[in-house]
């Protein structure tokens, strides 16, 4: 684990270098569409299915803290748990500047050092792909939930996403095919294992849940990465020279979000399982 460790830690120390804040706020004005559609809306839907009082919550890799920020407003006691030191380092910061008296430690999904039926609700947001063991990881959710407990997991959609990568590339390759990149299916700077909404269900029982809701969330038309339409989005910003597009992409969002009830083109799936 601690090669695992390693290697998050030096992803997010690249990432996170000339940024401080929250993750919600990485994104320049030109990318409002791709954070909007694809991680505010994820929060949302998550805030929306934890409900108004969660009691005890872990937000099981918590990144920089966004989600244990949101949580904290609805939850007796929040704690977030990440495996890079720099996202707990970062995350510490982030939640006390906000004033949210979060405990937040180091952990691997594989071995929470929580005894058990400690939380009411546990959230794996776009986590479960990168985690050694999907397995271990939802029987120690499992373990640390309290009988009657939920676990809210958010997580691709292998084709979907897949889909989405392959159609962002030929775009790319169509308009500079001397200088588009190979195509890749992973990103090889962390650990991914993307599932579909069959495998992650099965995964779920098998860890002693039950799986209650299912829903596909989020749409936006490129891998996870703002892509082409994101450097469409760009060039609208340089010549507008940012006036007005605010304007652009509400009506940009709102569009998206007729998409979005559709379902099929979703790129997340979400599901709720209880104890």
């Amino acid at each position: 684990m601690s090669s695992e460790r390693e290697r998050f830690d030096a992803f997010y120390g690249r990432k996170w270098s000339r940024h401080g804040g929250f993750w919600a706020d990485y994104y320049p004005p030109d990318q409002r569409v791709y954070a909007a559609a694809v991680y505010g809306r994820r929060n949302d839907v998550i805030v929306q299915e934890a409900g108004s009082r969660t009691g005890a919550v872990l937000d099981l890799g918590c990144g920089v803290g966004d989600l244990s920020y949101l949580l904290a407003k609805s939850a007796d006691r929040v704690v977030a748990s990440d495996i890079s030191s720099e996202n707990v380092r970062r995350a510490s910061g982030n939640l006390a500047q906000a004033d949210i008296g979060a405990a937040v430690v180091q952990s691997e999904g594989e071995h929470l050092p929580f005894p058990d039926r400690t939380f009411d609700l546990v959230v794996v947001a776009d986590v479960i792909e990168h985690v050694a063991s999907i397995a271990a990881t939802l029987e120690e959710v499992q373990r640390v939930l309290r009988p009657g407990g939920r676990m809210i997991c958010a997580t691709p959609v292998r084709a979907t996403l897949q889909g989405w990568r392959l159609a962002d590339w030929v775009t790319r390759k169509l308009a500079r095919p001397l200088s588009s990149p190979p195509l890749e299916w992973r990103n090889p700077d962390v650990f991914e294992s993307f599932l579909s909404p069959r495998e992650l269900r099965s995964a779920i029982v098998r860890a002693g849940l039950r799986p209650i809701r299912f829903r596909r969330v989020c749409f936006y038309p490129a891998p996870e990465t703002p892509g082409v339409f994101g450097a469409v989005m760009a060039r609208v910003y340089q010549r507008s020279h940012g006036h007005g597009f605010e304007r652009t992409a509400a009506r940009v969002m709102r569009v998206f979000a007729m998409i979005e009830r559709w379902g099929f083109l979703n790129q997340k799936q979400l599901w709720v399982a209880e104890k």
